[in-house]
């Protein structure tokens, strides 16, 4: 799971989807169910990030274990490390801290 502090979730994720639509943000699209994956062809149906706001405490991400052939590990590692560089890089004043599970939480995609 990542974690974006901020007491105004919906607008950091509605930032978010407005940089992809305004093709500001290339390298993520919004799949079926409000999942978010990353574009890189090596990385297509390896998983996602499934969204959750807890209103006026965080926009959290969830990792979507896909269908992949890659190690769930390291799809998990990737995808996390993407999200936090495009956060940092196109939204610094939108949250206050992040922070980032080593392993999937309770609910998560299964990783070894």
């Amino acid at each position: 799971m990542i974690e974006f502090r901020t007491n105004r979730p919906n607008a950091l994720l509605q930032a978010f989807r407005d940089a992809i639509k305004a093709g500001r943000i290339t390298t993520w699209k919004e799949v079926a169910g409000g999942e978010f994956g990353h574009l890189a062809a090596q990385w297509k149906d390896q998983g996602s990030l499934a969204v959750l706001v807890e209103p006026r405490v965080s926009l959290d991400f969830y990792f979507v274990a896909g269908k992949g052939d890659k190690d769930p590990r390291e799809v998990y590692a990737y995808l996390h490390s993407k999200m936090l560089d495009t956060f940092i890089s196109h939204f610094p004043n939108m949250f206050t801290v992040s922070s980032v599970t080593p392993s999937p939480v309770e609910g998560e995609g299964e990783v070894n």
